[in-house]
């Protein structure tokens, strides 16, 4: 880091000394009525800084008032619930890696940092959705509509300092498009004058045999029968 000052004595400096607190960092480079330092690696924390300058005269050093800052190096520590809210579907939450017809989901998770988070931004996959809202140690964010298909949610956690993490992948799939299927127009039986009856005929059979087809790219769940 770069400290630096200007009005020196008008005859003449010959040295100043740079502390931090009570130690001192090293003797900065003057030029004309200007001076600069910079540091080594300061370790993480609070810092107090003053310029102790010589004249060429040999006067008492004068001590400048003190210049503070706060080292953070450290990254925020953040978390991705692997629990999903959804509004529509089969349930009110999903587990990540799950499927859902829900296309607005329901992101949430933790984030902290000894010297405060700034802000959490959540994407899909390298997409940045937008910035979660933050309470407490805690962040939630609800995503717009979302394409049907895989996606793969990260929350990328910055402190005040601008160090960041993101967090692990959370997954979900959406899918809301509609299974497809038939209804055979062959019923079976097995009993009558036929094994088989075509849709609106007439059989002495009453335990019928009915079949079709049910096809969904994310897999079927159920198929229900109704007369």
């Amino acid at each position: 880091s770069d400290v630096c000052s200007s009005d020196l004595d008008a005859n003449g400096v010959s040295v100043v000394e740079i502390y931090d607190g009570a130690t001192l960092l090293g003797t900065a480079t003057v030029s004309g009525s200007s001076w600069s330092y910079t540091t080594a690696a300061l370790p993480d924390g609070p810092h107090s800084f003053t310029a102790k300058i010589y004249d060429a005269a040999g006067n008492a050093p004068f001590t400048t008032g003190a210049v503070t800052a706060s080292v953070d190096t450290t990254a925020a520590t953040g978390s991705f619930s692997t629990t999903i809210g959804t509004d529509t579907g089969s349930a009110a939450t999903i587990s990540s890696g799950d499927l859902t017809k829900d296309n607005t989901l329901e992101l949430s998770g933790t984030a902290s940092d000894v010297n405060g988070v700034n802000r959490v931004e959540v994407y899909d996959g390298s997409t940045l959705l937008g910035n979660a809202t933050l309470s407490g140690n805690s962040w939630s964010y609800s995503t717009g509509s979302l394409k049907d298909g895989s996606h793969s949610f990260t929350a990328k956690v910055i402190d005040n300092a601008g160090n960041s993490t993101t967090t692990s992948a959370v997954t979900a799939t959406v899918d809301t498009t509609a299974a497809e299927g038939s209804f055979s127009s062959t019923i079976g039986t097995d009993t009558g004058s036929a094994t088989t009856i075509s849709s609106g005929g007439l059989t002495k059979d009453n335990t019928l045999e009915l079949s079709g087809t049910a096809s969904d790219a994310n897999g079927v769940s159920k198929v229900e029968v109704y007369d």
